[in-house]
C-alpha cells in the first residue's frame, strides 16, 4: 500500500535560498556597545544619532590600525560598501585600505551607506585589525557613515534604505539587552520616507513605527502584519536603557518585493 507525500516549503526559506522571483530578504545586525539613557540613540556600534546625507557624496576610508592595507598589511586590504545612490538604485563599490589614511575615494556617489564588510586580508583567519570608518571623501575629516569595529569583519548598524522599485516588510526580529547585567531597555523602530531628488526643504519627517518597552535579554519577537515601508524609505532602530553604559543590540530581515 503507497502513500503520497508531498513536502512542504517555507515561503521565507525558499526567498533565501532564491528560488522566488521578485523577493529577497536584507539581514541587518546593529549593536550599541555603549547606550545612555539620556535619550534615545541609534543601535549601531557608533551610537548617537545619525546625520542623513542630503546629496550624494564619495566615500573614502580609513582605520585606526596601520595593518588595514592593501597588498603589504596583515589585515584589512579591501572592503566593500553597500547603500544606495540618488536616485535609490542599490549600488555597491569595493575599495583598497590605506591604514590610517584615507583610502582612495569611491567613484560612485552614495546617498545612503546601508553596511560595509571586508571582502580581502593579508592573512588567513583574520579580520580588520582597527576600526575603519566610512565616511564622505575629503581626505582627513569626512562625515562618518558606517563603522566597522575592530575584529569584526562587517559594519553592525540598524540602519537600511529600501531601494527604489521594492516595498519592505519586516519579517523576523529579535532585540537585545544586558544579557548579565539584566538592564531594561526601551527600543523603537522608525522610518522617514525621503522625498526623490532630495536636498530640500522640504525635507521628509521620520516617525516612530512601533516601540517595545522594558526589554532585557534576548527576545525573538512575532511578527505579524507590519507595514509596508515604500521605495525611498529609511529605517532604523533606537534605544534607551534605564541605566547608562548599557549594551543593546537587534537583528531584522526585512523581506523585499518587486513593485510591478
Amino acid at each position: 500500500m503507497g502513500f503520497n507525500y508531498t513536502p512542504t516549503r517555507d515561503f521565507l526559506t525558499e526567498v533565501r535560498l532564491g528560488r522566488i522571483d521578485g523577493y529577497s530578504i536584507e539581514a541587518r545586525r546593529g549593536w550599541n556597545p555603549d547606550s545612555d539613557s539620556v535619550a534615545f540613540e541609534e543601535v549601531r556600534y557608533l551610537g548617537g544619532l545619525r546625520a542623513p546625507l542630503t546629496t550624494p557624496a564619495l566615500m573614502d576610508a580609513a582605520s585606526s590600525s596601520a595593518a588595514d592595507i592593501d597588498l603589504t598589511g596583515s589585515n584589512a586590504w579591501k572592503i566593500e560598501i553597500f547603500g544606495v545612490d540618488g536616485a535609490y538604485n542599490p549600488i555597491s563599490e569595493v575599495i583598497s585600505m590605506n591604514g590610517t589614511s584615507a583610502s582612495a575615494p569611491t567613484a560612485q556617489s552614495f546617498l545612503s551607506v546601508n553596511k560595509v564588510i571586508a571582502v580581502e586580508n593579508g592573512s588567513f583567519n583574520v579580520r580588520n585589525a582597527g576600526d575603519i570608518n566610512i565616511r564622505t571623501a575629503s581626505g582627513t575629516s569626512g562625515l562618518v557613515q558606517i563603522l566597522m569595529p575592530q575584529d569584526t569583519g562587517l559594519s553592525k548598524d540598524s540602519h537600511y534604505t529600501i531601494p527604489t522599485g521594492k516595498t519592505g516588510y519586516l519579517v523576523s526580529l529579535t532585540l537585545e539587552a544586558n544579557i548579565r547585567a539584566q538592564r531594561e531597555v526601551a527600543f523603537r523602530l522608525m522610518a522617514r520616507r525621503n522625498i526623490i531628488g532630495g536636498g530640500g526643504p522640504p525635507y521628509a519627517a521620520s516617525a516612530e513605527i512601533f516601540v517595545w518597552s522594558a526589554i532585557s535579554g534576548i527576545n525573538p519577537l512575532p511578527i505579524h502584519a507590519g507595514p509596508g515601508f515604500e521605495e525611498f524609505t529609511d529605517i532604523w532602530f533606537e534605544c534607551q536603557p534605564e541605566n547608562n553604559n548599557t549594551v543593546a543590540g537587534v537583528s531584522y530581515e526585512v523581506l523585499l518585493i518587486d513593485n510591478y
